[in-house]
């Protein structure tokens, strides 16, 4: 039996094994729902999933809908619904808020609404006419 121990690198003994050692990996991470490759990394695969989100922003109309929305972009967004739930539940105070969304880098060059009542105003407006507070759609192309 050929093991990384009674063989040396180059040879066609080495190159067996090692052939062996990465499909054993490969097919762990397939098990495991990693994929390959650049998926496996954490990496979008080229054609990947395509995502739209809402958010509000600090420019009319506050409540928009992002339409392409990367995996980083969404992770961003997601924080952002959650500070808001956060304000609404009074986990957060309205000042904390302010500052913190308030110092966020802008997404697409459009800066966040860090403005807590205007937040909590808009949420109220769209629960009160049953519009949703926040959309995910992903979707295969």
């Amino acid at each position: 039996m050929l093991t990384r121990g009674n063989t040396k690198p180059g040879t066609r003994g080495r190159q067996a094994v090692d052939r062996l050692i990465y499909e054993e990996r490969q097919a762990a991470g397939a098990r495991k729902g990693l994929g390959r490759g650049r998926a496996s990394a954490g990496h979008e695969a080229p054609g990947g999933q395509a995502r739209s989100m809402s958010t509000l922003l600090d420019r009319p109309p506050r409540w928009t809908v992002l339409e392409d929305v990367t995996r980083g972009e969404a992770r961003r967004l997601a924080r952002y619904d959650a500070m808001m739930s956060n304000l609404v539940q009074g986990d957060i105070s309205p000042p904390a808020f302010e500052r913190r969304v308030g110092a966020w880098r802008p997404i697409r060059g459009e800066r966040f609404l860090a403005d807590p009542a205007a937040v909590m105003a808009i949420l109220d407006m769209r629960r009160q006419v049953g519009d949703p507070v926040f959309i995910y759609e992903g979707r295969r192309p």
